[in-house]
């Protein structure tokens, strides 16, 4: 059996160097690059396509919660796991939601970080046992939104920030063009997918082109 591929995408070349070093010492495993932030891993993915990619969440240019939608949308059978420093759930779900394989933190050891790799490979998620009811909850949760919610009406911001995802824009680059916090930006891009019942900002996107906005707005929603 051939090893499995990884690309490893962390913005500290230190970090990148340590894992990388280690990875190749296990059987099984073989690293195929690294890349510095969300866009050169998402240029180098589609080259190598790797069969992991280590993502770190939060790096200046382009981060792992941004790049992890782009990367499952280009290479669905990729598997993507976060990486963090920080163990906290709201980063997890979000993770989780745009398609994210498994979610560890860099407090884990290097065989822990093995045993997981080799686990995604056989199809099972990378995640601790303390954050399985964290993402049961999170999914008992939509499905009871998705059984008895209605669909709501986008408001006007939640449309112009539609606008930009159709685009292809960043949580940041939103927030840059709309002058309004990162925070702000996710929000509403919850408040969107969960009024439209989509799974994923690249859902929503798709449903910006069929709808065909008029005038910046779609008329049949928003009258």
């Amino acid at each position: 059996m051939q090893p499995a591929r990884v690309l490893i995408v962390d913005d500290h070349a230190l970090f990148r160097q340590g894992v990388h070093d280690a990875l190749e010492r296990e059987e099984g495993l073989s690293v195929v690059g690294e890349a510095e932030d969300g866009h050169e891993a998402l240029s180098k993915a589609m080259v190598l396509r790797p069969d992991i990619i280590l993502l770190d969440i939060n790096m200046p240019s382009y981060g792992g919660e941004d790049a992890v939608w782009a990367l499952k949308r280009a290479l669905p059978e990729t598997k993507v796991i976060m990486l963090t420093v920080h163990d906290d759930d709201e980063h997890l779900l979000e993770a989780i939601r745009g398609g994210a394989d498994g979610f560890l933190t860099k407090k884990l050891r290097v065989e822990g970080l093995v045993r997981s790799l080799r686990g995604v490979m056989r199809g099972e998620a990378a995640l601790s046992r303390a954050k399985m009811p964290t993402i049961l909850k999170e999914y008992t949760r939509l499905a009871r939104m998705e059984a008895n919610d209605v669909a709501k009406p986008l408001t006007p911001r939640e449309w112009d920030v539609l606008v930009e995802i159709e685009r292809g824009a960043t949580n940041r680059e939103i927030a840059d063009t709309l002058v309004v916090s990162e925070y702000t930006v996710k929000a509403h891009v919850t408040s969107i997918l969960r009024k439209l019942h989509l799974s994923s900002r690249y859902e929503a996107a798709a449903y910006a082109r069929r709808v065909r906005f008029r005038d910046g707005m779609d008329v049949t929603a928003r009258s």
